[in-house]
């Protein structure tokens, strides 16, 4: 995929709506690569920029391995190009404590009633 066209609304269009075409291809082209795996895997994504550089992490509760390899490919380059920053994908996964067998939380899992933060008992 390359640049988004206007096609027939060319004409329709001044410079300053082609410019903000592109700015929303470029995010929806890229909201469309991180649900490629069709599961619902990414839940958040968190966004910041510097002058040279846009950091985008995936909020996962697993790595989102598919959706990376395929944003990082097919969307960061519009990305790159629209905004004129170098786009850093990441990932940040979110660790869920494995439940035993008979549904009681392991030995070395925080109690479910726990804090955060909280230090559980010895």
């Amino acid at each position: 995929k390359g640049d988004p066209v206007p096609g027939n609304l060319k004409g329709l269009l001044s410079r300053r709506d082609r410019e903000r075409l592109r700015h929303l291809a470029a995010i929806l082209r890229l909201a469309e690569f991180l649900e490629r795996g069709r599961n619902a895997i990414v839940s958040d994504v968190i966004v910041s920029w510097t002058a040279d550089e846009m950091s985008v992490a995936l909020v996962a509760d697993e790595h989102p391995a598919v959706e990376l390899w395929d944003a990082e490919r097919k969307a960061a380059p519009l990305l790159e190009s629209v905004y004129g920053r170098r786009v850093i994908l990441s990932s940040l996964t979110a660790e869920v404590p494995e439940l035993e067998t008979d549904g009681e939380p392991d030995a070395g899992s925080p109690s479910q009633d726990a804090s955060p933060g909280a230090v559980p008992e010895a």
